[in-house]
């Protein structure tokens, strides 16, 4: 799974309720994001906001951008101001849940992402979100690898990559409850997709890491960082 899916760009945040897709400043902001230009991306989000294009999505991108500067307590702050203005957007439930589970903050990200399951139940995105969270906190307490494996069985998806982004979060709530036969097939299988991306040399390093754990019998127990991609 995406490390820290937080860091979308519009096309997902339009489909999961934090605005229509607005083009123009939006797309430029996201293009510089993804070339790690996070100063000026965060003045362009901010611009778009502002001028009131899009403004769920673009504050969206201005606290992944906080979030990439180390201006971690900003971003947390309007993240959850976020919620706040669109109480009903799993795209908003998910962006706090993000930022709050890099920061430790576990019980506030796993209780954002069930109360916005109990008004979008179907959501795969909000229940793929949980079930990665519950399966690989280093947390202990907030771990609870049946439940996750409940969320993220029976995740479809028409995207290659997203349907291999499920099976990565499936692989993983399976080696928590020590299926890890299961979780070796799932892995692989998501391999080649998780890997055709050689942009972001980091983020498949880390699925090369997952499977490996899991070959050796061992679940995998991570927090992202900001440095993810």
């Amino acid at each position: 799974m995406q490390p820290f899916r937080l860091f979308v760009f519009s096309s997902l945040a339009a489909c999961v309720g934090l605005g229509p897709l607005v083009a123009g400043p939006l797309e430029e902001a996201d293009l510089l994001f993804k070339q790690t230009h996070y100063r000026r991306a965060l003045a362009l989000y901010e611009e778009a906001r502002d001028a009131g294009l899009s403004t769920g999505e673009a504050e969206a991108g201005a606290i992944a951008c906080l979030m990439k500067l180390g201006r971690t307590g900003q971003a947390l702050e309007r993240a959850r101001a976020l919620v706040q203005r669109f109480p009903k957007s799993g795209g908003a439930a998910g962006v706090l849940a993000d930022v709050c589970f890099m920061q430790g903050l576990d019980g506030e990200a796993v209780a954002t992402l069930e109360r916005a399951l109990k008004q979008q139940s179907n959501s795969a995105s909000l229940r793929n979100s949980l079930a990665w969270i519950l399966a690989t906190t280093p947390a202990e307490a907030h771990r609870n690898g049946p439940r996750a494996v409940q969320l993220a069985t029976g995740l479809t998806s028409n995207s290659r990559s997203t349907q291999a982004d499920y099976q990565d979060t499936l692989a993983a709530a399976y080696a928590e409850v020590g299926r890890f036969a299961e979780a070796i097939r799932l892995q692989e299988q998501a391999m080649p997709e998780l890997l055709r991306d050689r942009t972001y040399f980091h983020h498949r390093s880390l699925a090369r890491q997952r499977l490996a754990a899991y070959r050796a019998n061992r679940p995998w127990h991570r927090r992202p960082l900001p440095s993810d991609p």
